[in-house]
């Protein structure tokens, strides 16, 4: 009877592990959307110390989506510095932090993620 027991708890438990992982797996990706995954597609304002120097455009990717990207001319003796934004906000919300860069004559070079912005 002991084995019949033991056996009966091991199926139960394996049941239990499938099923948990069934719902991790069906609201996992739609909690992950929610949190993660939250993009702003809504732009701010050009601020003026970004305006003369500015290039926007457009690049498609290797499976045709496009990515919007700003250029920021700067002094060609220094790099281009290439600025990755966090999650959430698109590239324009971020000038402030490429201030510096701009002012001290660098090249920026921005983009924005998949959804992001004016990105697809």
């Amino acid at each position: 009877m002991k084995k019949h027991g033991k056996l009966a708890q091991a199926s139960f438990l394996s049941v239990l592990g499938v099923v948990t992982l069934f719902y991790i797996f069906i609201f996992g990706f739609n909690v992950e959307k929610k949190i993660i995954f939250d993009p702003f597609k809504e732009n701010q304002p050009i601020e003026e110390f970004l305006v003369p120097k500015l290039k926007s455009g457009d690049f498609l990717s290797k499976d045709n989506m496009k990515i919007s990207y700003w250029y920021i001319n700067g002094d060609k003796n220094l790099p281009v510095v290439v600025y990755c934004h966090g999650n959430r906000q698109n590239m324009t919300y971020f000038q402030d932090r490429i201030k510096f860069l701009v002012e001290n004559g660098y090249r920026v070079f921005m983009f924005d993620y998949r959804g992001y912005g004016s990105s697809e």
